[in-house]
């Protein structure tokens, strides 16, 4: 069943006479946002920062997803179970160093930052990096992703839902021409995989993955690829240990219209779904088939228009959907597809203060089984969030 997706968000306008850019999923994602310096040690400049960030949420229907809107943990079919839910997990805390260049002639850029997603509010490390010149090692986004082309949504929506949005510790070399740029990195990245208890499937050799981005003045494309060697033993030879490669393609891109975003990515591959926000934890990029590991085919793809209305307020339009390219699997993992739309509105009255209020609908689409007919569950959301930026 085909889908509109409607998301209303601001992204980025000068709402007063400091200069500062407002709060955008960009700058937080990045750690460009806000930020108190601390000290600087020859012309490295030491800093604090990170956001409050407090969240209502109410759900219509039964998911097996909280906080994050995962359209691949709707019940199916659907079951109408409102809730609400506070959460404060999405805060963040971070310290950052980036010499100035006034005495170390390198470039230098240290970050780590946590969240507060463990349980009982523990502190989660979402980034610890260290990039030395064109060299960088530790945790952060894959190399994967388009770190300049994030939609522009609330930070806790988990999407799109097809959104490549993996951190992996990693060792990357960079190489920029101009405003042109390629990176190849080594990841680690766990086998999300489904196979019987009498299996063994874990990682010996690491991914790969390459990426480079164009630049046309403001607009620019992104492609990068990914290698993703699923290693296992099966039960019929337990010694013998079998590699299954995963691999995926993607293109990205950012384009400005007069003062209009528009942003897409698509993303075609098999056994790569641990990639992909919605199926992180889903344990699909590849299943046992007649006593065979098989890799999963997936296209992952998203749209979306981002408007401004005035300094404080702004628009996003888009569209994200999933699909899968298995249809033998078993009742209790038979996903087809899944799609995410989000109405939203953002409204800024302070640098370093926004609130939005976002509506939110999702649809998951099951194969049918057993000449049954194919069965789905949707669910709708509304949340309301404010955020500080320190």
């Amino acid at each position: 069943m085909s889908l509109l997706f409607f998301s209303m968000v601001g992204y980025g306008q000068k709402v007063d006479s400091t200069g500062m850019e407002p709060i955008t999923r960009q700058s937080l994602e990045n750690a460009l946002k806000g930020g108190f310096l601390i000290d600087n040690i020859k012309g490295i400049d030491l800093k604090l920062g990170g956001h409050l960030q407090a969240d209502v949420i109410f759900d219509t229907h039964k998911t097996g997803s909280t906080v994050f809107f995962k359209p691949s943990q709707i019940v199916v079919p659907s079951e109408s179970y409102p809730n609400t839910l506070f959460n404060i997990k999405d805060s963040r805390v971070r310290i950052t160093a980036l010499n100035t260049g006034k005495e170390f002639d390198k470039h230098l850029k240290v970050l780590l930052e946590v969240d507060f997603r463990n349980q009982g509010n523990a502190p989660r490390i979402r980034h610890a990096w260290l990039e030395v010149g064109k060299f960088g090692i530790g945790q952060t986004w894959s190399n994967i992703i388009d770190t300049d082309a994030f939609p522009n949504i609330i930070l806790n929506t988990g999407g799109p839902n097809s959104f490549s949005v993996d951190r992996a510790v990693q060792f990357r070399y960079t190489e920029k021409f101009g405003d042109d740029v390629f990176s190849i990195a080594i990841e680690d990245h766990q086998p999300n995989v489904s196979v019987p208890d009498t299996w063994d499937a874990r990682q010996v050799f690491p991914n790969l993955t390459a990426g480079f981005k164009k630049t046309f003045g403001k607009n620019h494309i992104r492609i990068a690829a990914l290698l993703n060697p699923i290693d296992y033993n099966s039960e019929l030879q337990p010694n013998k240990l079998k590699t299954k490669l995963g691999y995926a393609t993607s293109l990205t891109g950012k384009f400005k219209v007069g003062k209009d975003n528009i942003k897409l990515h698509a993303t075609y591959g098999s056994g790569y779904s641990g990639y992909i926000e919605d199926f992180n934890k889903v344990n699909n990029e590849a299943v046992v088939i007649d006593g065979n590991l098989e890799t999963v085919d997936l296209f992952a793809g998203w749209i979306f228009y981002e408007h401004p209305w005035s300094d404080r307020i702004s628009s996003t339009l888009g569209y994200g959907l999933n699909d899968l390219g298995l249809n033998s699997r078993d009742a209790d993992q038979s996903i087809d597809k899944t799609h995410m739309g989000i109405l939203a509105l953002q409204y800024q009255p302070l640098n370093q203060f926004k609130l939005v209020l976002e509506g939110i609908y999702g649809r998951r689409e099951n194969y049918a089984v057993n000449d049954l007919p194919k069965q789905a569950g949707d669910d709708v959301r509304i949340q309301f969030t404010t955020l500080f930026v320190f």
